[in-house]
């Protein structure tokens, strides 16, 4: 060959060279493109796009190989062929369909399709309801676990509310598994440690568990709140949404369950169900159970902590008084004379620094009802033992600070004259 037919080649005028070698740029950038597959294999499948969620609007997309990749129209399709269990697990997938399913927390036609997975719960099925009452938390939880905060949680729960009540869920939520399981899921959002006794409060206001306590009379309610402050709510009825309320603020572990019973009274218009509330959440006497000084203490120590009126603590003091004095005439307790009654009226006046703090006006209020209570038990002689004994020593607290003016001047001034009161009351003890 001559130089010349070798220059030609060089220069790309022929297709071989002479090893038989191509040398067609584009048939070699072909031939390291192609990878060998054996006969009937298919081709390897291209890698995963990196392009961004976007609406099918925005034009079809040349691959989708996760579940985020798809259309962002296909999310309800989706979520509404899926079982509850699995919605749990897709929550947790990414904050894209985190948001999607929070948003079918709040859809009516979700609910629906939940509630009728429930309702189909029936006969020999009864046992499944409860797996579906626990896939509905998980879902919850598995929302709330991405959601920024207690704020954002509880406008979860606003939207929640009405359609929960709407198409009949809410005892799938909250009744099957009782509001634990419902503030748990609440609990498990981000910065948990952020939620106060308000914010559990305004939860608790959203879902509606005080309502027994906050219907008007107008209004078709369980027990109606007469206008004359003469409640007919039952003891029962109030420790039923005890129960609820102590089981809900009791899932957050950074609140004082204490804290939001303080909370739930402000919202009770009606004394005896003030009373009646702070009884159930402390003090239930019932067969078997021995309920004793240091539980009354605790009643007594939390009526001062939470600054109840002195009308408060007498009507208080009235509705555990008839409590225990039933309680031992049906022998539940080993206790005689109102014993535990005695010792919350004692811890709430050494808390609350009674009676030397206090107006004349509340003063008189109390001295008033001990001497009714110690008539009323006039038979009964280790109650009006321990009632003078309480007489005398608040007697002995109102008078220290004035025996000295009073064995100089022979003045006697409003605490003089209320111990003198006192004093009457423990005359009267024989």
């Amino acid at each position: 060959m001559s130089p010349n037919d070798r220059s030609g080649t060089e220069a790309g005028g022929d297709d071989e060279d002479e090893d038989g070698d191509f040398q067609d740029d584009r048939h070699l950038q072909a031939l390291k493109r192609k990878r060998w597959q054996p006969p009937g294999a298919q081709a390897a499948p291209e890698p995963p796009s990196s392009e961004p969620l976007r609406s099918a609007a925005a034009g079809p997309r040349a691959h989708a190989t996760t579940m985020d990749d798809l259309p962002l129209e296909v999310y309800p399709l989706i979520i509404a062929h899926l079982p509850v269990h699995a919605a749990a697990r897709l929550a947790l997938v990414s904050t894209v369909w985190n948001a999607a399913l929070a948003r079918g927390l709040v859809s009516a036609d979700f609910h629906t399709s939940l509630q009728s997975e429930y309702a189909a719960c029936t006969g020999s099925k009864r046992s499944m309801a409860h797996a579906v009452a626990d896939d509905a938390l998980r879902l919850l939880g598995a929302v709330t676990c991405r959601l920024d905060g207690p704020a954002t949680t509880i406008e979860l729960v606003r939207r929640m509310a009405p359609v929960m009540v709407a198409r009949d869920s809410k005892e799938l939520f909250n009744r099957m598994n009782g509001f634990e399981g419902f503030a748990e899921a609440l609990n498990k959002c981000r910065r948990a440690s952020e939620w106060s006794a308000e914010k559990v409060f305004e939860c608790i206001d959203i879902l509606g568990l005080m309502k027994i306590f906050t219907h008007t009379a107008s209004t078709d309610s369980i027990s109606t709140l007469d206008t004359d402050g003469i409640s007919t709510l039952s003891l029962e009825e109030a420790r039923l949404v005890r129960s609820d309320v102590q089981s809900f603020a009791g899932a957050f572990g950074s609140v004082d369950d204490e804290a939001v019973l303080k909370l739930c009274l402000d919202k009770m218009p009606v004394r005896s169900d003030r009373s009646k509330m702070i009884m159930s959440w402390f003090a239930c006497f019932f067969d078997d159970y021995d309920f004793t000084e240091d539980d009354a203490a605790r009643i007594g120590l939390f009526v001062a902590s939470a600054a109840l009126p002195i009308a408060d603590v007498v009507d208080l003091i009235d509705h555990l008084r008839g409590q225990e004095n039933g309680a031992e005439a049906r022998d539940w307790i080993g206790t005689r004379g109102c014993l535990c009654t005695v010792a919350t009226l004692r811890a709430w006046a050494r808390a609350a620094s009674f009676p030397t703090q206090w107006p004349t006006q509340a003063r008189t209020s109390m001295f008033v009802a001990l001497s009714r209570w110690s008539a009323t038990n006039a038979a009964d002689v280790a109650f009006k033992g321990r009632v003078a004994k309480l007489a005398m020593s608040w007697a002995m607290e109102l008078l220290a600070p004035h025996v000295l003016v009073l064995e100089e001047t022979g003045v006697t001034d409003g605490p003089v004259l209320d111990a003198t009161r006192l004093l009457q009351i423990v005359d009267r003890r024989e």
